[in-house]
This record gives structure tokens, sequence and C-alpha cells, in this order.
């Protein structure tokens, strides 16, 4: 019996999935990534994931693995999987396909993270069946995925669909992006960037009190706060949240925007962490991709909301290992 595994390593969670050759789930696993992001440690994990699901029921004994398939939320190198930059975990110049290849008895396909994602969602999630796709995740950044024509698109240097790097603010104090630059969209709308700053603004005494109050009553401490938090306190009327959130959205309604001239896609697909546990930001983030986008375009798109979730990611870089061509 031969079975196909796939793995999300993100920002903030490790995910790992085995299918069979129908794409059906046998089993699944996942963790925070943690705070050993060092590359030899976190493609240890991963192989002793891979192992797990391999040979601990469900899966069946005498399992033959026939590829892995691993998202990383990072700008990689097509050809070899080598890792540019990675600001999500912090990495830069990493052979991360030549070390996990050394870790795990298999072949082993790298791709960028919402290459994975668009592939699960367009195989086996909202997107079947369209031939132009474009998706777009939010979790602790933001990344994007193509399908072009019917295939999935990944560019020249495997880096299609960065779109969390679109730069939106040249001032000289534009927000900072782990990329290195500044004012890239993914420093305005990323989870991990308004948690920063909320928390930055809580630690200065300069507004949030009512976000640091939705966190207490989850029974979490200032330094906790997320997204979630957020919004409940928008939904309340708090004005630092009701700022916040329309800051937010408008940046990424406006780099929504961009995608769809670009690609003139018959579908977006929106999805990730931060907007699942947001439905005030996606709203308004939809209102501002209204805003910004021509109406002659708007009226060929179909907007959706991703129907695999936090599995998407997972479940295409299984896809992806099992039909990768020989």
């Amino acid at each position: 019996v031969k079975a196909y595994a796939g793995v999300d390593l993100g920002g903030t969670n490790l995910r790992a999935v085995l299918i069979d050759t129908g794409g059906q789930v046998i089993c699944h696993r996942e963790s925070p990534v943690g705070p050993d992001r060092r590359p030899e440690a976190l493609c240890d994990r991963i192989a002793n994931v891979i192992l797990d699901l391999v040979s601990s029921p469900p899966a069946p004994p005498g399992l033959e693995l026939g590829g892995v398939g691993v998202g990383v939320a990072a700008w990689l190198e097509r050809d070899t999987g080598r890792v540019r930059v990675s600001p999500n975990l912090g990495w830069r110049d990493v052979p991360i396909g030549d070390l996990l290849r050394q870790a795990i008895d298999g072949p082993v396909l790298v791709v960028n993270d919402l290459a994975a994602v668009t592939y699960g969602e367009w195989q086996a999630g909202a997107a079947r069946e369209m031939r132009d796709v474009l998706c777009v995740f939010v979790g602790s950044g933001l990344g994007a995925g193509l399908v072009i024509d019917g295939r999935l698109y990944q560019g020249s240097a495997g880096m299609a669909g960065e779109l969390g790097h679109v730069s939106v603010d040249d001032a000289d104090d534009a927000l900072p992006c782990g990329c290195g630059r500044k004012g890239c969209v993914e420093a305005y709308v990323g989870g991990r960037y308004l948690e920063g700053r909320i928390r930055a603004a809580l630690a200065e005494g300069s507004g949030f009190s009512a976000v640091a109050e939705a966190a207490r009553r989850a029974g979490r401490g200032p330094d906790e706060i997320t997204c979630h938090d957020v919004e409940t306190a928008y939904v309340q009327g708090d004005p630092d949240s009701v700022a916040i959130w329309t800051e937010a959205a408008d940046r990424l309604g406006r780099a929504l925007a961009v995608g769809v001239q670009v690609v003139d896609p018959g579908m977006v697909v929106l999805g990730g962490g931060v907007l699942g546990a947001a439905p005030s930001y996606r709203s308004l983030t939809l209102e501002a991709f209204k805003r910004h986008c021509p109406e002659g375009l708007r009226a060929h798109v179909a907007l959706r909301s991703s129907a695999l979730g936090g599995q998407a990611g997972v479940l295409g870089a299984a896809l992806l290992a099992r039909d990768r061509p020989d």
C-alpha cells in the first residue's frame, strides 16, 4: 500500500498528514512550531513526525511512503528548495530542501506554503474545476498562490504570488517587515505584526485597553493578545480596534485589487487563521476590495472562503507529492 505525506511549516503551526493514493486522509498531526526554529532541529522534527504517521495506527502495516511534500512559509528557489528568506521563521539562505532529503527516507518536494494551500483548495476545496484562481491567506503574514490556465503557477524562480511584499508605504516611518524592507503590505495586515503593534501600544500606555480586557476575560495576559481579541473589542465599538481593523482592511483590500487586476482570476479564495478569527476584518476587506477594484473586473470574480481552512496547506503538500511527475 502506497501513501504520501504532506507537511505545512508555517510561522505558527507545524502540521503533517498522510493520504492514500485517492487523496483520502489516513491520519494527521499538529503542534506549535515552538521557540526552537533552527533549520536542523525543525527538519529532525518533521522527519520524526512523518515516521510516526507511517508507523502508527491507523496507518496499515507495511505502508510504502511514495513521497513527501513540504510547504514552507518562505521565498524559495524553485529548483533546489533553498530558502532565500523566511520572515516568519527567521531564516535566510537555508538549504531546507537538502536538509529534509537527508532527514527523510524518500523523495521530497519543497514548495512555498501558499503554493501548497492553493493546490489543496484547487484540487479538493473551494476552487475545484476552476481554471484561474488567486488564493490569499492571512495568518502570521500574508501569502498568495496562483492557478493560471488550469496549472499551479509558481513563476520562473518559484516566487510567484508574493503579494505580502508589495510595497504600500514608502514613508521614512513605514512599518518594518520581516523580509528586511519597510512598508510591505504584510507588515500592516499580518497577524503577528498587528498583534505586535498592539502589544507595543499597551506597553507604552497608548491605547488598546479594550483589547487587553478582551484577552483578560479569555484568561490571557497582555503578552498573549490575539487578533480574536481585537475582533471582540471591535464588535463592542472600541475606537482603537475600529481604527486598526479599518486601516488593515484597506491595505489588504488594495492588495487584493492589485492581484485581481494583474491575474484576472475567475475566483479569489480567502482564508487563513486571522480572517477566520475576525469576520469583521474580512467584511471590511471585501468592502475595500470593491472600492479599489474596477467594476468590470469585479463582475467576473467569484469571492469564496477557504473550504479546507487550516488543512489546505498540509493536504495540498501531500497532493503535490502524489501528483509530482516521476
